[in-house]
This record gives structure tokens, C-alpha cells and sequence, in this order.
């Protein structure tokens, strides 16, 4: 474990976990005051964690509101898009 870490980038980050090693890092990301960056499939992570959902559309970036407002827009498409929390605080 990393001591004093404040930011994280993560690329599927609960993959290959079970259940406890799941729960052990959504509280890991929900604890203290950092910020994270992760790309995820994992739908009880993103709504868990998330506090802002950008995904790439044409080019651009472009950041959506909710959870359900990402997953409407997604729908059926590729995964291309980030999922961040910040400062441990959820909208």
C-alpha cells in the first residue's frame, strides 16, 4: 500500500478482485481527500466512486452529469471514457 498517495490513474481497476477486494477499494477511493482517474466496466464501482463522467464524442471531450446520463449516452458503444472522483466528495 502507498503511503500518502493523493492521486491515482487507474485502468480496471477492480478486475481480478472478488468481493471483499472490491469493497476494500471502493472504500479505499471513497477515504481522505484524493483524486482518481479510472476507466472501468464495472457499473457498482463507477456509481459507488464516481463524482464526474467524461467520455470522448466525436473528438471531444465532453463531460456528462450522472451516472444514468453516461450509461443512457453509452449505451451499446465502445468504452472510451473516464470516470472521476475528487477530493473524496460525491455530487
Amino acid at each position: 500500500k502507498l503511503l500518502k498517495s493523493n492521486f491515482f490513474i487507474l485502468d480496471e481497476p477492480s478486475n481480478h478482485l472478488d468481493i471483499d477486494g472490491q469493497d476494500d477499494l471502493e472504500n479505499a477511493l471513497q477515504s481522505g481527500s484524493n483524486t482518481c482517474i479510472f476507466v472501468s466496466h464495472d457499473r457498482r464501482l463507477i456509481e459507488n466512486v464516481a463524482t464526474r463522467f467524461v467520455t470522448i464524442k466525436n473528438g471531444r471531450l465532453v463531460e456528462l452529469y450522472s451516472a444514468e446520463d453516461f450509461f443512457a449516452l453509452t449505451k451499446n458503444q465502445p468504452l472510451n471514457s473516464m470516470f472521476y472522483k475528487v477530493k473524496g466528495k460525491k455530487r
